[in-house]
């Protein structure tokens, strides 16, 4: 289980992928990226980090599409296992 910074750390990360500026500026320099988000990178659980940041940014932009996709059918609103679907 991850902890309160760590949530924050990924809140921040996933407000960064969402959005088409900050996610350039993630693939560019994603330490940097975090840091003006207002969040640690370090706080990232390295499994995560090291994916989306080995990721091209057409892969981000594929991830942040999905993630908008399924928040809008209503997937990933906590009542199904979000991994039986990613």
């Amino acid at each position: 289980m991850m902890n309160g910074s760590a949530i924050a750390a990924v809140e921040k990360l996933d407000d960064i992928i969402h959005n088409s500026g900050s996610r350039k500026k993630f693939k560019n320099n994603p330490e940097s990226a975090m840091r003006d988000a207002g969040a640690d990178p370090a706080e990232v659980p390295p499994e995560v980090w090291d994916t989306l940041t080995q990721m091209s940014l057409d892969e981000l932009t594929a991830i942040a599409d999905l993630g908008v996709a399924l928040s809008d059918t209503g997937w990933l609103d906590g009542k199904i296992a979000w991994h039986h679907v990613v």
